[in-house]
């Protein structure tokens, strides 16, 4: 059961570790340095990558979100700033940056509607496989 526990703790972390209110309660729940100092160094990632995107710099914002996806590979708001970095306009994505695109909407599975995110996730989707 303890193994199940983490398993879960580690699903959360890995799909909400940038929201504050969830790691906190993760936190509460254990002290694993593998849940937890993915997510911090996933959130580090990301806010660089943020940073890089407000600077007009996409390619360093993408390794960036690629470095966090590469820790947390379900994270909804890396996922969501990788793909829209990548559908940025003036991007001449090719075909595997659209194979990309899809790859992290993918993985992400279907938000619920009730997420704060979900219409951000559903104008991206439709512009990535629309494409």
């Amino acid at each position: 059961q303890e193994e199940a526990g983490a398993g879960v703790l580690k699903s959360c972390a890995g799909a909400y570790g940038d929201d504050p209110a969830v790691m906190k309660s993760i936190a509460s729940m254990t002290d694993d340095p593998a849940i937890l100092g993915a997510s911090k160094a996933a959130v580090d990632f990301n806010l660089q990558g943020v940073r890089s995107y407000k600077a007009g710099n996409l390619a360093e914002a993408q390794a960036f979100f690629r470095s966090a996806l590469g820790l947390q590979p379900k994270n909804i708001s890396i996922a969501l700033n990788m793909v829209q970095s990548l559908l940025h306009p003036g991007q001449n994505l090719g075909q595997a940056g659209i194979d990309e695109c899809r790859a992290s909407l993918t993985m992400l599975g279907k938000i619920p509607e009730s997420d704060p995110r979900y219409e951000r996730y559903h104008k991206l989707r439709e512009r990535a496989f629309s494409a």
